[in-house]
């Protein structure tokens, strides 16, 4: 059973300068990979056996991935459950599908979220999910009414991470959780980046949330490495047939395998809105 109704749908985001070019940066990533299925392609030989065949995605969701979200959530049919920075839907279809919930996905590009939609028509059943267009520190969603949240390799991308915690915390209803992946920076090493000095069990506490679960995806490196090397194997490929994006790419497996060291720990984290504020 759908709930009874549906969130209202947000009005569009009031964005500034940094988030409008960002909003134009990925529409037009968008609009060159829901046409090419180069990048899937490659994904299934550095993913192998973990590769989610039956999700659209473009990130490092994995079947484990969809796994253990799907258990951390504990979404029903009557649920309402949120795909925050939702890209081309599909893991967050995943685990509507897999649970029957209600599904609202929210993402800052607006050619993501009509290829999300078109997608669902065939993935999900008639009046069970919403897309629109929004921003992960300013959803739109009303107060205290999702029985849950997923974010799969976008909430760490938020410029306030802090910020975006509590916009989760403030649309969760009490007792409701999140699941999110992300990353931390362990050991002595030099940081790689001044962003991974992040712990987020801190800004898990300070924005109101409960830490209940931590998986260390031990296997993320290595999945990483190979597909980074995939892409230097079709560096043409990718310039020719994606152009800035696939630029991009080729700049970004150049540049990965420096973080991708054993202080990397890419995690999956399950939080929880308290039953009783605070």
């Amino acid at each position: 059973m759908l709930p009874a109704s549906s969130p209202v749908p947000a009005a569009q985001p009031v964005l500034d300068a940094k988030e409008s070019a960002k909003q134009v940066m990925f529409d037009q990533m968008w609009t060159r990979l829901r046409a090419d299925p180069l990048l899937e392609e490659l994904n299934v030989q550095a993913y192998g056996a973990d590769y989610p065949y039956d999700v659209q995605f473009f990130s490092s969701c994995t079947r484990t991935t969809l796994d253990l979200t799907l258990a951390g959530l504990q979404v029903t049919p009557s649920s309402v459950l949120i795909d925050l920075g939702c890209g081309m839907g599909g893991p967050g279809q995943w685990i509507a599908r897999e649970s029957g919930a209600y599904l609202v996905g929210i993402d800052l590009s607006q050619v993501a979220v009509e290829a999300a939609a078109a997608a669902a028509t065939s993935y999900l059943q008639p009046g069970q999910f919403d897309y629109r267009c929004a921003t992960i520190t300013a959803t739109g969603h009303p107060d205290s009414s999702a029985d849950g949240l997923m974010s799969i390799d976008a909430l760490p991308m938020a410029a306030d991470r802090a910020a975006a915690l509590k916009e989760v915390r403030r649309i969760l209803r009490p007792g409701a959780r999140a699941v999110f992946t992300c990353a931390e920076w362990h050991g002595d090493a030099p940081l790689p980046h001044p962003r991974m000095a992040t712990k987020w069990a801190p800004l898990i506490a300070e924005a109101g949330l409960l830490l209940v679960d931590q998986f260390i995806d031990n296997g993320k490196q290595a999945r990483q490495l190979r597909k980074y090397e995939l892409w230097l194997e079709h560096q043409t490929e990718l310039e020719q047939r994606f152009g800035p994006t696939g630029r991009s790419l080729i700049e970004e497996a150049r540049m990965g395998p420096g973080l991708l060291t054993p202080n990397y720990r890419a995690l999956l984290l399950t939080v929880q809105r308290p039953d009783i504020d605070q």
